[in-house]
């Protein structure tokens, strides 16, 4: 499966120029599904979602909150980092606010997400 490992600023840049407009979260989650052959209905379990759902969210449609890009990003075992930023800027996108996002995890998040998994 693409992992975030596999999404960098550049492989951003060569989809835009293959596709012809900015790459969104549901243009990526397109292409990830098609890169492994999977049916709209086979991805939408794995995100837990309809395929209804995802059928609009990959076509811009629908955008979803930084929450659930969370979530579909746990759920593909991958960094929440690139599908939080994504949705946020596919929002300020929508409603053309000509703003770019740069994100910053927080130190002790990994800590305390550590710390609350030891002690349960």
């Amino acid at each position: 499966m693409i992992t975030k490992s596999d999404i960098t600023d550049k492989t951003l840049q060569a989809l835009e120029n293959i596709i012809g407009y900015k790459p969104t979260l549901g243009t990526m989650l397109r292409t990830m599904r098609e890169c492994e052959d999977m049916s709209l209905t086979e991805f939408a379990k794995i995100l837990k979602t309809t395929p209804q759902k995802l059928c609009d969210i990959e076509k811009g449609r629908r955008i979803i909150s930084p929450k659930m890009a969370a979530e579909f990003a746990r759920l593909l075992d991958d960094s929440p980092d690139f599908f939080v930023v994504q949705c946020l800027q596919d929002e300020l996108e929508r409603n053309k606010i000509d703003v770019e996002i740069d994100v910053k995890r927080k130190r002790n998040n990994f800590f305390h997400h550590q710390h609350a998994h030891a002690a349960a």
